[in-house]
């Protein structure tokens, strides 16, 4: 069934001799797995036809090949032939895919030569059970109708609104009428719908009010497409271990509660779907060709075994600009049209000239070094700007990061970095250094830090809030209007050698707290109003109950009018 050109053929053929793996296509019932890729200079091309068992086309056949960072996708047409080309050469085995409503999909592992050939039999589901409507025998009850089916049937659903917890337990597809009409409502008792068997096709339907998700899968090798999600409390889609390569196509996910998607298994496709946002707690995923509206791609678990790395996120959009995700790349420059910013082990990547508002997190760093944020807004966001996971060397200069829902500048084991000349109001905290996970044999995990000249003002809990920190210098800052009677504006806990000199602290609720802060050096700062003597900034040196140890620091030279620091104002 594959026919590839003669001399490729020649050549995979002496390479695979020496490697001593076969490349023949197999059909495969299980994941499909992804190898090891190097990369040719040629591109080859994949077609065939897409047939039934009576030898009869099937147009409209969704034909996905799949490796590593590559993804294609062709329909087949009215003769059952597609066609997909410009596929690199790529010294791996590729996951192709066979997959239309009412017939069981196919996996294939396959290589790819300059014409190879496959074509693809599909088996048709079994009979057909209808469900609403005013036929003889049809059910009235979703579950009612899956519960008779038996493995390759298709349970048919005429429109109409069906407040039922539906589980799909059997190998089938699952059809609605007409995706607005048809509704699945699970009336917050439970989801409106579990998918626990696998090679099941859920489409058309519109399904809403679940209790916590909407629709869970629990399986593998599913198809949910053209559907309506929506009204959880949750999340819309929750696809969690042990599934494996479901497929989220076509599909509008809208006011879900937390999030559209959480994605905490692998080899999933998420694609061209309308949707608020996802949250990635895997990897080996591919998330291709979605449009996002309000919340974007939020990423969990960096830092633990297995972490949420490495996806697959390509052709992204995030209210109507680009959502950049790059992996791997280095001495490029991003400004104007993008809307979110995840950089995953990147090197030297400028981040300028951006207005950012409206997603979970605006830029993103894990792993990635040397880079400069300048001159970018940011505001109405989950986080202004992150910096994860041995990111170093990073630079964030003349932002304005104000009126945002949660931090504005987060840092989480991080060295070298500097916060300078930048606006920070009006969040919950202004900047937060974090301890993301615990780590053997590390203590101090933000190392070497430099904030200066920036205005941190009116943050609703910490103007800065610094932990696990070593060689810290707050210098020349505007450190105002913030924090209350149980939140100082600024707060140290469990860190050593911090500077904190020539800074302006004016009407703050409380100016300055530490615990477990050892050798602290404050010198020079302006505390509300001019100061004769030493001004004492009160804290702890143990927090562990009974052993509560006050302490007091001194700044022995306190200023008598405050600093200059000019306020930045960014276009």
């Amino acid at each position: 069934m594959m026919k590839t050109g003669f001399m490729k053929l020649l050549t995979s053929a002496i390479i695979l001799l020496f490697i001593g793996i076969a490349y023949a296509p197999s059909i495969i019932t299980s994941e499909p797995t992804s190898n090891q890729t190097v990369y040719y200079d040629e591109t080859g091309s994949l077609s065939g036809f897409v047939k039934d068992a009576s030898m009869n086309p099937i147009e409209g056949a969704v034909i996905r090949a799949v490796c590593g960072e590559n993804y294609f996708e062709n329909v087949s047409d009215s003769s059952g032939y597609y066609y997909i080309d410009n596929m690199p050469l790529i010294f791996c085995l590729w996951n192709v895919s066979a997959s239309k409503a009412g017939y069981k999909t196919i996996w294939v592992e396959m290589s790819i030569g300059e014409n190879t050939t496959y074509d693809f039999v599909l088996m048709p589901f079994g009979k057909t059970l209808y469900v609403g409507g005013s036929g003889d025998g049809n059910y009235t009850a979703i579950q009612s109708a899956i519960d008779d089916a038996n493995n390759g049937d298709t349970v048919f659903v005429y429109s109409g609104t069906y407040y039922e917890n539906v589980v799909v337990n059997k190998t089938i597809a699952l059809t609605g009428e007409d995706r607005v009409t048809t509704v699945i409502d699970g009336d917050k008792n439970d989801e409106a719908l579990y998918v626990s068997a696998d090679n099941c096709i859920i489409r058309r339907f519109t399904m809403q009010n679940g209790y916590y998700n909407t629709v869970s899968i629990g399986s593998s090798n599913n198809i949910l497409t053209e559907n309506i999600i929506t009204h959880a409390v949750d999340y819309g889609i929750s696809i969690d271990k042990p599934s494996r390569n479901n497929t989220i196509s076509y599909n509008l996910l809208s006011n879900n509660g937390y999030c559209s998607i959480k994605l905490a298994s692998s080899g999933n496709i998420i694609s061209k779907n309308i949707l608020r946002g996802i949250n990635i707690i895997s990897s080996g995923n591919f998330i291709i060709d979605n449009t996002f509206f309000n919340r974007g791609i939020s990423i969990y678990y960096l830092s633990i075994a297995p972490p949420s790395y490495p996806n697959i996120v390509i052709n992204n959009t995030i209210n109507g600009k680009r959502l950049v995700y790059w992996d791997g790349e280095s001495n490029k420059l991003i400004e104007n049209d993008a809307g979110q910013i995840i950089l995953m082990k990147c090197n030297n990547i400028t981040v300028e000239n951006l207005e950012i508002s409206n997603v979970s997190t605006g830029i993103l760093l894990f792993k990635t070094n040397d880079c400069h944020i300048r001159n970018n807004s940011i505001s109405s966001v989950g986080c202004g700007i992150r910096l994860y996971d041995s990111s170093n060397n990073n630079t964030i200069l003349d932002n304005n990061i104000s009126f945002n829902g949660g931090i504005g500048i987060l840092l989480g084991n991080c060295s070298n970095s500097i916060i300078s000349s930048n606006v920070i109001s009006n969040n919950w905290d202004g900047i937060y250094m974090e301890k993301p996970s615990p780590k053997p044999n590390v203590i101090y995990l933000n190392k070497n830090t430099i904030i200066s000249g920036n205005v941190i003002s009116s943050n609703r809990r910490f103007n800065i809030f610094f932990t696990s920190s070593l060689n810290t210098y707050v210098y020349r800052n505007n450190i105002t209007y913030a924090g209350n009677n149980a939140f100082p504006s600024l707060s140290i806990y469990s860190s050593f050698f911090t500077k904190i000199e020539q800074n302006n602290f004016i009407d703050n609720a409380i100016d300055a707290r530490f615990t477990k802060a050892y050798f602290c050096h404050w010198k020079g700062n302006y505390w509300d109003e001019p100061r004769f003597l030493p001004y004492p900034i009160y804290g702890r040196i143990s927090d562990r109950p009974p052993y509560y140890i006050p302490w007091i620091n001194l700044d022995w030279h306190p200023a008598k009018e405050p600093y200059d620091i000019p306020i930045l104002e960014v276009s």
